[in-house]
């Protein structure tokens, strides 16, 4: 009987050391997500800042483009329209 209470010690420890190493694995990532988060807080915020604002102006410049190419269209249509009537 003894012997089965070592036994079931022994698991009963094996067990407990699974646990603390995945606890003390846990804290560990834990800690590393957090101190990866919150120095950056900051310079992400302007990181962010800087690609929006790099996106807004892309964004700009591509809707001048199209209103460019859309009056093109507008013009080359009318001229086609002027020679199918000619013709």
């Amino acid at each position: 009987m003894d012997s089965g209470g070592l036994g079931l010690t022994t698991s009963e420890s094996a067990s407990d050391r699974a646990a603390a190493r995945v606890n003390a694995y846990t804290q560990q990532r834990e800690n590393r997500l957090a101190s990866l988060s919150s120095k950056p807080d900051e310079e992400s915020r302007k990181d962010f800042k800087k690609l929006y604002e790099s996106a807004y102006n892309e964004n700009e410049k591509l809707k001048s483009n199209l209103r460019e190419a859309q009056l093109e269209l507008a013009d080359i249509k009318a001229k086609l329209e002027r020679v199918a009537k000619v013709n």
